[in-house]
C-alpha cells in the first residue's frame, strides 16, 4: 500500500466518522425535539384533566371516565418521555437499528423496538453496502 492509498483510507474512515457524529447529533435534536413536543401536550393533559377533577369536586360530582381516560393517556405520554430519554442517552454509545432508528447497546443481537436482527453478519453486510454506494 503506497503514501496515497494510506491518506485515501485515512480520510475516508474520517469522513465515515464525522459523518456517523453527525447523524448521531440529528437524532439527538430530533429526539429532544420530541421530548418538547411530548412535555408540552403532558402540561396540557395535567390541566385539563386538573380543570375536570376541581369543577366536578366543586359540583359535588363523582369521578367520571373523562378523568380516567385522561390518566391514561397522561401515563402513555410520560411512557413515550421515558423511551426518548432513554433513546437520547443511547444515540452517545450505541448503534442505530437500521429497520426502526431506534438505538441498541452494541453487545445486543435483537433491536428492543422493532426485534430486528442486528447479529454481527447483519452489521457487516449494512457496512459493504455503504461501503459499495460510497464509491
Amino acid at each position: 500500500m503506497d503514501i496515497f492509498d494510506e491518506i485515501y483510507a485515512a480520510a475516508k474512515d474520517g469522513f465515515k466518522k464525522t459523518e456517523q457524529a453527525a447523524e448521531k447529533l440529528v437524532d439527538k435534536g430530533r429526539i429532544n425535539l420530541e421530548i418538547l413536543r411530548l412535555e408540552r401536550k403532558l402540561k396540557k393533559a395535567y390541566e385539563t384533566l386538573g380543570m375536570r377533577v376541581y369543577n366536578n369536586n366543586a359540583a359535588g360530582v363523582e369521578e367520571d371516565k373523562f378523568i380516567l381516560m385522561k390518566i391514561n393517556e397522561i401515563d402513555l405520554i410520560k411512557e413515550k418521555i421515558e423511551k426518548l430519554k432513554l433513546d437520547n442517552e443511547y444515540v452517545e454509545y450505541c448503534e442505530k437499528c437500521k429497520n426502526c432508528g431506534s438505538y441498541n447497546a452494541k453487545e445486543e443481537t435483537v433491536c428492543r423496538n422493532c426485534g430486528a436482527d442486528l447479529t454481527p453478519f447483519n452489521k457487516a453486510v449494512y457496512s459493504v453496502e455503504f461501503d459499495s454506494d460510497n464509491k
